[in-house]
């Protein structure tokens, strides 16, 4: 066995899987910046945490159920008039969430509310919040659901452990 398969297989031991999967990647990026030990340990471990967070970044935008991606930079503030720019960049430093603060959004059809919800949920997914998103039917249908039997709570217990919900 040759070294660079017993360093594959130690880091799958660990479950190191990015740098499994990308050791001669990362070992000819050391080799042609002549990089020292501690810097060639310090860009694999690196290189590591970077691809676990961006793992669990997408599977909290996963779990959370959005019907489609939707962006707070795409957010057209010319459109909706009721919000303006320093309201939005407050929303969106999610200090909201921390503070366990209840927002909620109302207005007629076709202003960007659902727009806004999911940006804002979106967000707060890749700044690390867990997040939850259904339909008010669907919701009311769960907790119909939930009051009938506590055989199938599993999407109360869902929402129950999201952030934003």
């Amino acid at each position: 066995m040759d070294n660079l398969q017993e360093i594959r297989t130690y880091a799958s031991s660990l479950g190191l899987i990015h740098t499994k999967n990308e050791l001669e990647t990362l070992v000819h990026t050391a080799e042609t910046g002549e990089s020292s030990y501690v810097t060639f340990l310090q860009d694999v471990l690196g290189s590591e945490i970077h691809y676990r967070q961006d793992k669990a970044k997408e599977k909290r935008i996963k779990e959370a159920g959005f019907p489609y991606p939707k962006y707070l930079k795409d957010f057209d503030l010319s459109f909706c008039q009721s919000i303006t720019k320093k309201q939005l960049n407050q929303l969106s430093e999610l200090t909201w969430i921390d503070g366990l603060y209840n927002l909620i959004l109302s207005g007629p059809p076709g202003v960007g509310k659902t727009h806004m919800a999911i940006a804002l949920a979106y967000h707060a997914c890749e700044e690390g919040y867990k997040a939850s998103y259904t339909t008010m039917q669907s919701l009311m249908q769960c907790l119909r659901t939930l009051l009938f039997s506590t055989l199938n709570d599993a999407p109360f217990f869902t929402l129950n452990g999201a952030n934003i919900a």
